[in-house]
């Protein structure tokens, strides 16, 4: 689905029609990806942000982006980053 823009006159400049406002809504239980890439030996990755060890530790244990399933692998404190990898080993409760 393509996004309905709906343009609307600046506040600032009246004559000014080319700004634009959207309405978004949240998308339950997402995580903003900071950055995702491939390593040369074709393992995928995801890092996105972490301020501390309480916030490690309540990120999922997996994450599903594009169809493919990443890991949590680990935490840099000095980035506030955490990772998550394709061939992190994990297991689902059913």
């Amino acid at each position: 689905m393509v996004p309905k823009w709906n343009k609307k006159r600046s506040k600032e400049n009246p004559t000014r029609t080319d700004v634009y406002s959207m309405n978004a809504k949240e998308v339950k239980g997402s995580i903003s990806v900071i950055e995702c890439g491939a390593l040369p030996n074709g393992v995928h990755y995801l890092k996105v942000s972490c301020q501390n060890s309480d916030t490690y530790l309540n990120l999922p244990a997996a994450l599903e982006c594009n169809d493919v399933v990443y890991g949590r692998t680990g935490w840099d404190s000095d980035k506030c980053l955490a990772f998550y990898r394709t061939d992190a080993i994990f297991a689902v409760s059913k």
